[in-house]
């Protein structure tokens, strides 16, 4: 008999504002990436937002948009919205 396990997956989008340089958006999605829970993360350049995939067992979009706060002081992180693996709102 086997067994299938469900793995959940949401997606959340940020607003990332006042940053100076494209290469601030880089080492922002290079460090997210190494955040224990985190998927994946994607930078739009011409929209400074990102999109993080990560599993909501592990961590929340608070802790997300917390860690993103967290690593420059020249930077605004705000959730857009939030999507489970089925598209559905949270």
């Amino acid at each position: 008999m086997s067994t299938m396990s469900t793995i959940r997956a949401a997606t959340a989008i940020f607003s990332l504002t006042n940053l100076d340089h494209s290469s601030c958006l880089g080492t922002i999605e290079s460090r997210l990436k190494k955040l224990n829970g985190i998927r994946g993360a994607n930078v739009d350049f011409v929209t400074n937002a990102i999109e993080v995939n990560y599993d909501p067992e592990q961590l929340t979009v608070t802790e997300i948009r917390d860690f993103l706060r967290g690593l420059t002081t020249k930077q605004e992180a705000s959730n857009a919205s939030t999507r489970d693996n089925t598209g559905s709102l949270e």
